[in-house]
């Protein structure tokens, strides 16, 4: 683990003003030490980054990055926010909920180097655009409420925020590669997913580690029509579809379901080792407690959260 502290001469007030038209300047604050890392040299960075910058005159940017085969989502937030109690005065160690570590027990270490098809997938570098779009709770009443009307029945369920939210996206660039290319193309979207509450093992529901998996969502053009109920359907079928595997399954049952889900999707040559399809990362931070991650000056004004392809980095 490394930990780095840092001051800049500015205030924190005229950085919140200026994301307001640039939210990439946020990740100015980001620990830069991980650096061309890959599924083969993992441990060319410490597994864990963390930078607690000040600024001038009060106020910190607190920014974690971790090794995504070491950490997920869950391990990142839950870590921030009980380290945030831990800064603050008159908290009770009864209070903290610490991680545990005992996932390696329940799902021993195995080499893997020969479940996994092997593909071949390039290291491009891209800049990155970071955008972002406020979509107030009104909005989303109508949202819910038009692809409930235009349905036709058809959605037997109320589509959640994250469900609503990720089909205007991935269709929104289903359009803008239609666009692109002149014909609609095959779209894997991977759609992560926190196993710790989707299986009956009771154990691994607080562990730290990377208990998650990257749903494959797959759009066939002529199989999947563009209405907004369909990509919401679609999403919701494939999700429980994994879920049900991995309910009454023993770790090694899990194991096994994942590297089959893998396999059959971004590690198949007719899926993610196809330059015909276009692959999408959608990440959901819902029922993270991110906005209540205080570590003595009040919950945070600003949430930045950047994705590379071995690491995830939260800056706050």
């Amino acid at each position: 683990v490394s930990y780095t502290k840092a001051k800049v001469n500015c205030k924190l007030d005229n950085l919140l003003e200026k994301t307001r038209k640039d939210l990439g300047l946020a990740g100015l604050f980001w620990p830069h030490e991980n650096k061309n890392v890959d599924e083969t040299n993992l441990m060319v960075s410490p597994i864990v980054i963390a930078q607690v910058t000040e600024f001038e005159c009060g106020g910190l940017a607190i920014s974690l990055s971790g090794s995504h085969p070491a950490m997920d989502g869950f391990s990142d937030f839950k870590f921030l926010f009980e380290w945030a109690k831990v800064c603050r005065m008159g908290t009770l160690v009864e209070e903290i909920n610490f991680l545990s570590f005992d996932l390696s027990n329940i799902f021993p270490t195995i080499d893997i180097s020969g479940l996994f098809k092997s593909t071949y997938d390039p290291v491009i570098e891209k800049d990155i655009i970071v955008k972002r779009f406020v979509i107030r709770e009104v909005a989303m009443s109508r949202l819910r409420k038009k692809c409930m009307d235009e349905s036709d029945g058809g959605l037997t369920f109320q589509p959640s925020r994250v469900e609503i939210i990720t089909t205007l996206l991935w269709r929104a660039l289903i359009h803008i590669s239609t666009t692109i290319h002149g014909y609609v193309r095959p779209s894997l979207m991977d759609f992560p997913l926190n196993l710790r509450s989707k299986t009956s093992l009771p154990q691994v529901h607080n562990s730290m580690g990377n208990f998650r998996i990257d749903v494959p969502i797959k759009f066939i053009p002529g199989e999947t029509k563009m209405e907004l109920h369909n990509f919401i359907i679609l999403i919701r079928d494939t999700v429980n579809k994994v879920v049900a595997l991995c309910a009454k399954a023993s770790p090694d049952e899990i194991v096994s379901t994942l590297v089959n889900i893998y396999n059959e999707s971004v590690r198949s040559p007719e899926w993610g080792g196809n330059d015909e399809v276009d692959k999408v990362l959608c990440s959901s931070m819902c029922m993270f407690p991110l906005h209540d991650t205080d570590f003595g000056l009040g919950k945070p004004a600003l949430l930045f959260f950047w994705h590379e392809r071995y690491t995830n980095v939260m800056v706050a």
